[in-house]
């Protein structure tokens, strides 16, 4: 769709251009969103330059190309840090989802694969009451940022359940609490993460700090911690 229409060339000129500023950006070590944001500029630029030197170029659709994307450019320079975390959580995530297809429970370390396992069995237990066309497949992958027990600072469980769209809201809630609550028996000291999805979407998250009582929220959006 961006290379149709009348204007083309100028469009697959500014798309050579805004690779080549990209590449050089990162060459120069700007290695996060702005270079993107760079390329984004460049191609506005370029397409603007080329369609006013050649007026069989120039449209009201290109036009409006060059601002939405020249535009989108100078945001990630206006606000870096939001489209930093965006990207940070979209790769993390994708990290995990991967993480819970490859075994049923999964971690970083040995000791996260016992926990991993352990929620898992909690989850099958939680999950007992329900009818049995309800129940499904249950995966759990567990984080800790170390191997050793007494030094792990942040403890972060993912859990996939095929059930979760028979969830009430409190059902979602005590989930994603009593899980936080098992990390933190066994890891007090570090702040401590749930996130629980069905088959399609995310439907709970709970976080702690050391010592408090989980906070959780009970959205569609992707877990950032």
């Amino acid at each position: 769709m961006l290379f149709a229409g009348g204007g083309c060339l100028p469009k697959i000129a500014g798309a050579v251009v805004g690779i080549a500023v990209c590449g050089l950006m990162m060459a120069l070590g700007l290695k996060d969103a702005r270079a993107g944001g760079a390329a984004c500029i460049a191609w506005g630029a370029t397409v603007v330059v080329l369609s006013r030197k050649y007026p069989q170029y120039r449209n009201d659709r290109l036009t409006a190309w060059c601002v939405l994307i020249a535009g989108a450019g100078v945001a990630t320079f206006l606000w870096p840090n939001y489209f930093n975390e965006k990207s940070r959580v979209s790769e993390h995530v994708s990290s995990v989802n991967d993480r819970l297809h490859e075994k049923l429970s999964g971690g970083t370390h040995p000791i996260a694969e016992t926990r991993a396992a352990a929620a898992r069995l909690w989850v099958m237990d939680f999950e007992k009451s329900l009818p049995a066309d309800q129940k499904g497949e249950i995966r759990v992958y567990a984080e800790l940022d170390n191997g050793n027990p007494k030094d792990v600072q942040k403890a972060s469980v993912y859990v996939e359940t095929a059930a979760l769209r028979y969830y009430g809201p409190d059902r979602k809630t005590e989930i994603a609490t009593q899980l936080v609550r098992m990390l933190q028996a066994e890891f007090p000291r570090a702040s401590c993460n749930a996130a629980v999805r069905g088959p399609f979407q995310w439907g709970a998250k709970a976080s702690a700090a050391p010592g408090q009582p989980p906070t959780v929220a009970l959205n569609s959006e992707k877990p950032a911690f």
